[in-house]
């Protein structure tokens, strides 16, 4: 299994796309603890992905 770090920009989109999923799946969870852990998954697959160069534009940083 390769690692994030191995990883190029094309094979590391997936780690947004897993941000993106955790993000959205949060909001509908039912104790806060679920939630705080998603989120906290959504903040590693991003900086997982910055790790291997991926750049994050203004929709991926939360500003649309």
């Amino acid at each position: 299994m390769q690692s994030a770090l191995e990883l190029n920009d094309d094979e590391a989109k997936p780690l947004l796309l897993m941000a993106r999923l955790l993000r959205d799946r949060a909001v509908i969870r039912e104790t806060q603890e679920q939630y705080t852990t998603d989120l906290r998954g959504t903040e590693d697959c991003r900086r997982q992905y910055l790790a291997v160069g991926g750049h994050l534009g203004e929709k991926e940083n939360g500003v649309q």
